[in-house]
């Protein structure tokens, strides 16, 4: 099981990688650590059942590419960035 989520700020092997499940672990951070660089490609990020925990980044940071976005079942409070 994962505790944390640290993306270097680039990597050659982001440019291919499109889905990222991190579903059921223990990962228990605050909502700017995990979405501080998040490949810029990702199209599925799935972060649910875990711990996170803050407010979601607005403007949010990775919203070029995403499709689907998992964040349920954590302890994420405040206004929902706009998505549209």
């Amino acid at each position: 099981k994962f505790a944390c989520v640290r993306f270097k700020r680039y990597n050659p092997a982001y440019e291919t990688l499109r889905v990222i499940d991190l579903s059921h672990n223990v990962i228990d951070e605050d909502t700017r650590a995990v979405f501080l660089n998040i490949p810029p490609n990702i199209e599925t990020l799935i972060l649910s059942d875990n711990s996170i925990h803050g407010v979601l980044p607005n403007p949010f940071p990775i919203l070029d590419k995403i499709l689907r976005l998992d964040i349920s079942n954590n302890n994420i409070n405040g206004p929902l960035p706009d998505f549209s």
